[in-house]
């Protein structure tokens, strides 16, 4: 496994690290389908020896359960993993409601702390915050709090546009951004990506694969559960992600065997982003998504294959 500096921390993070947010299963309002723990365990475990070392989640992702697992299958591999985590949606109602109050937060933390089995977070991002939330200074408050009282290591926040992360930036309370950026969302390339290199702010991306949209698993027309969040993307957008997905089987080769690992070497292709986080649900998916991070990087002539795919096809 390959390793990138994780911004001004100096700490070294698996260039492809662990997302949690399907093993939290359907338990909750957002989810990416039902899962079997026993494989969640199974791969968080074989995630770790593979190589990697980060390893993201939230108490929203199946209330909590997602954190659960997590510090069960790491709880004796601690020093050697870096754990992320997020807060800011109150899991005691439902659905979920926004709550960035100081004292929420504080309470936040220490019961994922409980669910992650550790006595530290090293790193505490605030989960998707509206701008007005920040205004206060009750968020920052409580990160200062948790930071003092050894807690948490790092402050971090997600987010869903550009503005929203040249702000947290400019804000300089921050030491880790994550943003969703893959082939079919590359919104947040031309301003954020170089704001992120000059401020030296970790950078981690989510949802590389669009949801699972350009692994060629599903095509138009496919009919997902309930609370699966996969059901309320528009047909257009699902229509692109597919079409681009079909545009990948022209990159494989004998070093890059499946189109996820595409899209992942895609992300990875940006020496600004610190580490890639596709979701993973079973031991399946784990070896197929690290090996983009063990295998060949991207060459040139490769990505420039991509991008002649991304011109094609219209988003």
């Amino acid at each position: 496994m390959r390793y990138r500096l994780f911004g001004r921390t100096l700490a070294k993070v698996s260039e492809v690290g662990f997302g949690g947010w399907a093993i939290g299963g359907s338990n909750g309002w957002n989810s990416y389908g039902t899962t079997d723990d026993t494989d969640a365990l199974d791969a968080l475990r074989a995630a770790y020896d593979i190589g990697c070392n980060f390893f993201d989640t939230a108490d929203v992702y199946g209330n909590g359960h997602s954190e659960e697992l997590i510090g069960e299958a790491l709880e004796k591999h601690r020093s050697g993993c870096l754990i992320a985590t997020k807060a800011g949606y109150d899991i005691s109602q439902d659905p979920p409601a926004p709550n960035f109050a100081k004292d929420y937060l504080v309470r936040a933390a220490e019961e994922s702390l409980k669910r992650l089995r550790t006595d530290y977070i090293d790193l505490f991002q605030l989960h998707n915050p509206p701008a007005d939330a920040l205004q206060s200074g009750a968020a920052y408050e409580a990160l200062d709090e948790l930071k003092s009282a050894g807690k948490i290591r790092w402050a971090g926040i997600t987010v869903n546009t550009p503005q929203e992360g040249l702000d947290a930036i400019a804000s300089g309370k921050f030491e880790a951004l994550q943003v969703r950026f893959n082939l079919v969302d590359r919104r947040m390339l031309p301003e954020l990506f170089p704001a992120v290199k000059e401020s030296r702010i970790a950078l981690i991306v989510r949802e590389p694969l669009a949801n699972g949209l350009v692994t060629g698993t599903y095509d138009v027309g496919h009919e997902f559960e309930g609370n699966d969040i996969r059901r309320n993307i528009p047909e257009d957008l699902f229509r692109s992600c597919i079409e681009i997905g079909n545009g990948l089987d022209a990159i494989l080769n004998e070093s890059t065997t499946s189109r996820a690992q595409v899209a992942i070497k895609y992300a990875l292709a940006f020496d600004v982003v610190s580490t890639v986080i596709p979701g993973i649900k079973n031991e399946e998916q784990l070896e197929d998504d690290m090996e983009a991070g063990i295998g060949d990087p991207i060459t040139q002539e490769e990505f420039d294959a991509l991008q002649r795919v991304l011109e094609s096809v219209a988003i």
